[in-house]
């Protein structure tokens, strides 16, 4: 197990900072852990197969800390322990009296597929809100934006047919306990929101901190996250294929919001965030 207890209503930075020792130390107990499942694997296979073996050698990674967070957050402790057991592979080599057993684990977005939908896309939120944020050693981060090239902002269009933006990045939310990451669009209720690229929706649902979500993920593998909209969208469902340009929803205020409006995120296919701000001007610039 984790041993983390995570209360949901807490924003992200308060919550991890009070288990961040913790947090660190879980990579080094697992690994210890696994190092020492093996060694009793070694005795059993030892015994079962009538073979000697000197020596043990166990290769691989612990879970990023960064993963047992979200999917404690979001699924709580037990699924976690469940979740990450389902997404680690074990691979057994033996050779001159030497075994040899490498631990590898899945992709976040693999792991957290066996979860409930729901709380598959939180841990996926929020997984890719500490890689934003923070470093290896849960030390906030000096932003650097991703940079993307011209061909593939051409590929991009305006969410809204009318577009007032400003930059919100890592504005402070909930009392100045975490950032926002993301882009705030105002509009009036129930404007349509289009997509903003091609691609394949991968989510719909409602969450407490983004209402009704849409998210889309491109060819390249950037996933486009649309929030608060009015109502569970009924343009679009799972697994759609969609044109840029294309109705996905509608505005609205529900989940963590203050007023109607679109909260645009967007998310390399390395889970981190980039400002949208910036995309959307470059996207304006070349007329958009």
């Amino acid at each position: 197990g984790t041993a983390f207890d995570f209360d949901t209503e807490r924003p992200y930075a308060e919550e991890i900072a009070s288990h961040g020792e913790e947090l660190i130390a879980f990579e080094e107990r697992f690994f210890d852990e696994a190092r020492t499942a093996l060694c009793l694997a070694a005795e059993h296979t030892a015994s079962a197969f009538g073979v000697e073996i000197k020596n043990t050698d166990f290769q691989g990674d612990a879970p990023e800390w960064q993963l047992v967070a979200a999917l404690a957050w979001a699924c709580g402790e037990q699924q976690t322990a469940k979740l990450l057991r389902s997404g680690c592979t074990v691979d057994i080599d033996y050779k001159d009296d030497k075994l040899t057993a490498r631990l590898s684990f899945a992709d976040v977005n693999d792991i957290t597929a066996a979860a409930e939908p729901e709380e598959g896309f939180s841990a996926r939120m929020i997984y890719s809100y500490f890689l934003t944020v923070f470093d290896d050693k849960l030390v906030p981060k000096d932003y650097q934006m991703p940079e993307l090239g011209e061909d593939y902002l051409q590929t991009i269009s305006f969410p809204l047919a009318r577009m007032y933006f400003y930059n919100s990045w890592y504005g402070p939310r909930q009392y100045s306990t975490r950032y926002h990451l993301g882009m705030d669009i105002h509009s009036t209720a129930d404007t349509r929101i289009f997509s903003c690229t091609e691609g394949t929706v991968t989510a719909i649902g409602f969450n407490e901190i983004a209402g009704y979500y849409v998210v889309v993920t491109d060819p390249a593998g950037y996933e486009y996250h649309y929030y608060h909209m009015i109502r569970r969208t009924e343009h679009v469902s799972v697994g759609d294929t969609v044109e840029r340009g294309e109705v996905i929803g509608n505005v609205g205020s529900t989940g963590n919001s203050d007023g109607y409006h679109l909260h645009l995120s967007i998310i390399t296919p390395e889970h981190i965030h980039l400002n949208p701000y910036y995309v959307m001007c470059a996207v304006r610039d070349m007329g958009g």
